[in-house]
């Protein structure tokens, strides 16, 4: 896309896309947001029981369907739970009377989006334009915590949800 003055009559005409343009561009679009929620899809349970069937065809019949829906509960181990949420974004020790627990910390991103609109005007000695903009942001505001999980010997002796 050229972004220059036509200097022969003072118009700003290379500045509106052609038709051929504004569709290799919808094009690009589309493909890379479908790159984006398929991406997002490959790291859940189905994807990360496909890394290691041997495992999972290993657990007993009622811990595999709780994986296969991101869920645990107390007595999984740490292959379980890797397996039904996915590696921990942080961990933790916690050293207490009985021994050491080690502590799984999950979170989520916090994200706004914000819409800006604006319009302008303008003349000159060859006339006049007038324009319409708009622009979609996003920013990211850190994480919180979504769960914990709590293993003591190796198996999960609690499971702390966080709303």
């Amino acid at each position: 896309m050229r972004f220059s003055k036509n200097l022969s009559n003072g118009s700003f005409s290379s500045f509106v896309p052609t038709v051929g343009r504004v569709r290799r561009l919808r094009i690009l679009g589309c493909l890379l947001l479908l790159a984006a929620v398929l991406g997002g899809c490959a790291s859940g349970p189905s994807a990360r029981i496909k890394q290691d069937p041997e495992a999972f065809a290993s657990f007993p019949q009622d811990v595999q369907e709780n994986v296969r829906a991101g869920e645990i509960e107390l007595g999984y181990t740490e292959e379980m739970v890797e397996m039904a949420l996915g590696k921990p974004n942080r961990v933790t020790t916690r050293e207490r009377a009985e021994g050491t627990e080690r502590v799984w910390i999950y979170t989520r991103k916090r994200s706004s989006v914000g819409l800006s609109l604006g319009t302008g005007f303008a003349t000159g000695s060859r006339g006049s334009a007038t324009g319409v903009g708009a622009g979609v942001g996003t920013r990211s505001g850190g994480a919180e915590e979504t769960m914990r999980v709590v293993f003591s010997g190796g198996r999960v002796t609690a499971i702390e949800k966080l709303e």
